[in-house]
């Protein structure tokens, strides 16, 4: 029997609308707890948690497909989806539990009950230790629950209209401040919210990425900003003399600039997620050399504001194209690049390339980053040849000719040729290439063409290395995700990019 049966033997139609509209006021107010609650005090939310796992488990085709469907504002749509999903699981609690015909007692021990198995969630969903996020943000939303059963008992009693009339204030007002709450947690973290750049969109590529139009990609809601005056890099571990440098102190050591390209490994065949920049800092092998690393030592791992983790192969971090970087094009980094400090290594996918860089630890042993340990990444994470087309970006061509241009890009291996086919595959001819910029950036190439007759064409184009390596055929992204940890890492191929181009009259 519910609580409405006590007094009437019936549950009406207005009681159960009550209840629901009641739930659905203190879910909406934890909500907006969470999300003030992150702004004010920096505290993770439970679908914040989520959706850090989601983007790991997330298979390879939905990962594109979001990417491609929806842009950089695909996390931020998917942050929304849990926190509205989370609003309605804790509403169908809170409307089972208001409408439940237990004594006061029983009801608040069972209140209690279901808070601690939701504080137990983040840590059963995420695989992260319990947060004071999530604490906050279900202690509002029993505390809610404990305004709205007053409110219940209230109205049960019915009475004069006096006291109707001060209950619909009372909700109104709730609801009020309810929604002002949730809408300005929202406003503020859309503005703070790190939104996936896609880079410079197919055309005229320029050989270098002005940084508005530099791809960014982060595992991040909200990425931390790091106050530099304060900041300090601290270095520890297997090393004769660990220490802490200020950004001052790391600007007042000798600086290398160079050109080179960085892509993220989640970048689809002939994607947008790779730019290429001038990039000024320290070389790593110049602190490592001066901190004194010890025999033995196998990885440099970086330890970064956000929580991220990622290793070095110590050969790798001796190179001297490894950077310590706080300038990009010129300018001091921006907060959505790294800022103050972050790591650049040319020639493997940007997931090496650590942001907020605050601790560098010499191990003697492999260290699996981030990815690694969550997504079964791989951890070599040298990339493979690419080859992109640019233009014509519509798909449309006239038939006295034009120009097809894009880029090709092989890491630190050096880019010896590309090769265009207009029948898909069956034939091949050499393009021609574009200036080579600095031995760590993409090249860019034309290939001139006039089409036979009008009609729809298969367009490929395909790079090789200095050391006559074609590109491979494969469509599969370089991620490793299915082998074990500890064996043998075996990774996809970025594969041949492919247009079908419509030749028109004019």
């Amino acid at each position: 029997m519910s609580d409405e049966g006590v007094t009437t033997g019936r549950s009406s139609p207005a009681a159960r609308y009550s209840a629901l509209s009641l739930s659905v006021l203190a879910a909406l107010s934890a909500s907006a707890v969470s999300l003030l609650v992150r702004l004010a005090l920096d505290l993770q939310s439970l679908p914040e948690l989520a959706l850090a796992r989601v983007v790991q488990l997330m298979p390879v085709p939905i990962f594109q497909w979001g990417i491609s469907t929806f842009g950089g504002g695909a996390k931020p749509l998917l942050f929304a989806v849990l926190v509205l999903l989370e609003a309605g699981v804790l509403s169908a609690l809170g409307y089972v539990w208001l409408r439940s015909a237990h004594a006061k007692t029983l009801r608040a021990a069972s209140l209690w009950m279901v808070g601690a198995v939701l504080l137990v969630l983040p840590g059963l969903l995420v695989w992260a230790e319990l947060t004071a996020g999530p604490l906050l943000t279900y202690s509002a939303w029993g505390a809610a629950l404990a305004v709205a059963s007053r409110l219940r008992a209230l109205e049960r009693q019915g009475g004069a209209d006096a006291v109707r009339r001060r209950l619909v204030f009372a909700g109104g007002l709730w609801a009020v401040l309810a929604v002002a709450g949730l809408a300005g947690g929202a406003w503020g973290l859309a503005r703070r919210a790190t939104i996936t750049s896609l880079g410079v969109l197919p055309g005229r590529t320029p050989a270098l990425t002005p940084t508005e139009d530099f791809y960014v990609v982060s595992k991040n809601v909200l990425d931390p900003s790091v106050d530099a005056s304060r900041w300090r890099l601290r270095l520890e571990g297997a090393m004769e003399r660990p220490g802490e440098w200020t950004l001052e102190e790391l600007r007042a050591l000798p600086a290398t600039e160079q050109i080179a390209t960085m892509e993220c490994i989640s970048n689809p065949v002939g994607g947008n997620l790779i730019s290429t920049g001038v990039w000024k800092g320290v070389r790593l092998s110049e602190l490592l050399r001066r901190a004194g690393v010890r025999p033995g030592a196998r990885d440099v791992v970086s330890f970064c504001a956000d929580g991220y983790t990622e290793s070095l192969e110590m050969e790798r971090a001796m190179s001297p194209e490894a950077l310590l970087v706080y300038e990009l094009n010129g300018e001091p980094l921006s907060q959505k690049h790294g800022a103050p400090l972050r790591l650049q290594a040319p020639g493997l996918y940007g997931l090496k390339s650590a942001k907020w860089v605050e601790r560098l630890r010499v191990v003697n042993e492999n260290y699996l980053g981030y990815w690694q340990r969550e997504s079964n990444w791989t951890d070599s994470a040298a990339v493979h040849t690419e080859c992109r087309i640019d233009y014509p970006p519509d798909g449309r061509f006239p038939i006295n000719g034009a120009m097809l241009t894009g880029i090709a890009y092989t890491g630190l291996r050096g880019v010896s040729r590309v090769e265009v086919s207009t029948n898909d595959g069956e034939t091949w001819d050499e393009a021609v290439l574009g200036p080579e910029i600095g031995p760590l950036a993409w090249r860019l190439w034309s290939y001139p063409w006039r089409p036979a007759s009008p009609g729809t064409y298969s367009v490929r184009a395909r790079a090789y290395d200095v050391e006559g390596n074609a590109q491979a055929e494969g469509t599969s992204l370089p991620r490793n995700r299915n082998a074990p940890l500890d064996g043998p890492v075996v990774t996809g191929e970025m594969g041949i990019h492919r247009l079908d181009l419509v030749i028109t009259e004019s």
